[in-house]
């Protein structure tokens, strides 16, 4: 007991005396201690697997869906786990992630022996305006806008049938939609000129309307979608 006092007294004369070095010593121990308690995982949280695949380099006219379609691998993992933004389109160059494979393949070739009617290109030259998902005035673009000159020709993305064809869509003006089979359809809307009609039959390549600002555009442009099984999707993952 008078140990134990004779050190109580030796330890509030060291901290009396030394008061701002104890005070430092005391703060970094519960630092350390706070650290460790936080670096350290709970036992109910498990690390996120690591995700095995190869690597992709992309090659010139390569796109997400041709990429995703040749390997087998679902489109939307394959943006998921390479996180792909809505805005962002593909680069020639640059390295993918492709999950759950083994060997690579060559996507050009695999892509020139299939119908290239089943590839898609772009309707119309000109300059992304409004991209997808993005929001204007509380409406969200289910597409891309593309801006053009006033009587540009635009022409189908992909072969298929005209399905709907109208002179006045409401918000959207003269509008086109073309079925492509495999739940695939495009839209071609704010046309200054529809030239083909329901139930007629076209290539890719072939012109269908001219551009204008019809409908709530206030300028000359092209909105355009592309839609699986009526589920909007991302243009540009589909354009070379």
């Amino acid at each position: 007991m008078i140990a134990n006092n004779k050190m109580f007294k030796t330890v509030k004369n060291y901290r009396n005396a030394n008061f701002p070095i104890f005070l430092t010593a005391i703060i970094l121990i519960f630092l350390m201690t706070g650290c460790a308690a936080r670096n350290r995982l709970p036992l109910e949280i498990k690390p996120m697997p690591r995700v095995r695949g190869i690597i992709h380099n992309v090659k010139k006219g390569e796109t997400l869906w041709r990429i995703s379609k040749v390997y087998n691998v679902d489109l939307t993992k394959l943006v998921k786990v390479n996180r792909i933004a809505d805005k962002t389109k593909i680069r020639v160059g640059q390295k993918l992630l492709i999950p759950g494979v083994k060997k690579k393949k060559s996507v050009l070739r695999a892509s020139s022996k299939s119908n290239s009617n089943a590839s898609f290109i772009w309707p119309v030259k000109g300059q992304i305006i409004s991209y997808f998902n993005q929001k204007n005035n509380r409406i969200t673009n289910k597409g891309i806008n593309i801006q053009t000159k006033y009587g540009t020709n635009i022409a189908s993305s992909r072969g298929g049938v005209v399905t709907f064809c109208a002179e006045n869509l409401k918000g959207y003006g003269k509008t086109i939609v073309i079925d492509h089979n495999n739940g695939f359809v495009t839209i071609y809307a704010h046309n200054s000129q529809n030239l083909v009609k329901i139930n007629d039959k076209v290539n890719q390549g072939t012109v269908i309307a001219k551009a204008g600002s019809s409908g709530r555009a206030t300028e000359t442009i092209l909105h355009f979608q592309v839609r699986r099984w009526n589920r909007a999707q991302n243009p540009l993952y589909y354009l070379p």
